[in-house]
């Protein structure tokens, strides 16, 4: 029978290397528990959008989740319509 396309690159990944493909995490929760993800875009003044949200994230493997440290928005610069993001990693 065929692979279904969704999982046909899981498939090919697991074909070439003999392992499963890596399970990306979203390193805000790691860092930060439930707290809701800062705004990263729409803070300063910018014509849209209509509000600030969050639209900038950092995936990590899994096997690189417990090494994160510390996972920022740099939400004082207005030199962009989105605002730096930083990692830092053990």
């Amino acid at each position: 029978g065929r692979t279904p396309r969704a999982a046909a690159p899981a498939a090919r990944v697991r074909a070439r290397t003999g392992h499963p493909p890596p399970h990306w995490v979203d390193a805000w929760p790691v860092a930060h528990g439930a707290r809701a993800h800062a705004p990263s875009v729409g803070l300063h003044g910018a014509e849209w959008p209509d509000r600030a949200y969050c639209c900038d994230f950092f995936f990590v493997t899994s096997d690189l989740a417990p090494r994160v440290r510390a996972l920022e928005v740099l939400a004082d610069t207005a030199a962009s319509d989105h605002q730096p993001v930083v990692i830092e990693l053990a």
